[in-house]
């Protein structure tokens, strides 16, 4: 054996010793390099109706004993890290396959505040950070895909009640088919959907041709939903009405034709012919904190029923 030999052998030997328990350092360093977290392909934009669940996707190869965070672009608050979230708000939760490398953020009947950036980010050296983007729509879709439309038309009959073809779903706005409500005033409406496919998780308030958004500063839209009859409940709220809040408002469920009723706003001081929810049409409410008591026990509760 030539010297040139005895020189490769040494450097193999020291190779070996050094991969093997002469350095596991050494080891550990080509392990990690090779396992080192990468991220997946996944969508960067998600759209969602107001209303609906919207899904954040992150995919996360080889994250080892790494966690991932959700943050919040916008006031850079974080939402959850790990399994665990760590936000007030309830809506906000972690979607994590066992032993797997999703780690979706799932947000709750999105509302419009909630679009803008997040952030799917872990804990290595340096951070590594993906951003998502969340469109929360607020306007009527002009995507056939979107399976309801309302016309723009201010100028259409009132019809409290819509029955689809095959009858599985039927739409009620409950009351009188107009209302009328003095300026200033709270108007409380609300639309009970059944149905024997299953209870709506979403249902839309339109007035005129606009959405209205599921929460805002006068109000907005609460939904009770039976699981087990098949029905949901959306109750809208709007506080100190004004003369533009007159006109139609309809009750739209997905896969239905509208349920609509008309409301009258009338100036002045005399007192409000506020027509509630369970009030006949010869009915009147005299004060605005009369009709906000009479709302808060209407029939927006299913009795001896589950609510979600």
């Amino acid at each position: 054996m030539g010297q040139s030999d005895y020189t490769c052998v040494f450097w193999l030997l020291m190779l070996l010793g050094f991969l093997g328990g002469g350095d596991a350092s050494g080891k550990r360093w080509l392990e990690t390099e090779k396992q080192r977290p990468v991220f997946g392909e996944t969508e960067k934009n998600i759209e969602v109706m107001v209303g609906q669940n919207a899904r954040l996707p992150c995919i996360v190869h080889h994250i080892n004993d790494r966690a991932v965070t959700w943050l919040r672009r916008r006031d850079l608050h974080i939402l959850t890290t790990g399994h665990h979230t760590y936000s007030a708000d309830d809506r906000f939760q972690v979607v994590a396959e066992s032993g797997g490398s999703s780690w979706s953020l799932l947000v709750r009947s999105a509302q419009p505040r909630d679009s803008g950036v997040y952030e799917c980010q872990v804990n290595t050296d340096p951070k590594m950070s993906r951003p998502v983007t969340l469109t929360v729509q607020t306007e009527i879709s002009t995507d056939p895909a979107i399976p309801f439309s309302v016309t723009k038309s201010k100028v259409f009959v009132a019809n409290r009640t819509a029955v689809t073809r095959d009858g599985h779903l039927r739409v009620e706005i409950q009351g009188p088919s107009e209302v009328n409500i003095e300026e200033g005033s709270k108007l409380s409406l609300n639309c009970v959907v059944t149905s024997t496919l299953g209870a709506a998780a979403v249902v839309y308030w339109f007035h005129d041709s606009r959405l209205l958004d599921y929460g805002g500063p006068r109000g907005g839209v609460k939904l009770k939903i039976d699981q087990e009859r098949g029905i949901t409940a959306a109750r809208l709220e709007v506080e100190n009405v004004g003369m533009d809040d007159g006109g139609m408002y309809s009750c739209v469920p997905a896969g239905s034709h509208p349920a609509s009723i008309r409301v009258h706003v009338h100036m002045g001081k005399q007192e409000a012919a506020i027509q509630q929810i369970g009030v006949n049409d010869t009915s009147s409410i005299k004060s605005s904190s009369s009709s906000s008591s009479s709302s808060s026990s209407s029939l927006f509760e299913f009795p001896g029923s589950k609510m979600l």
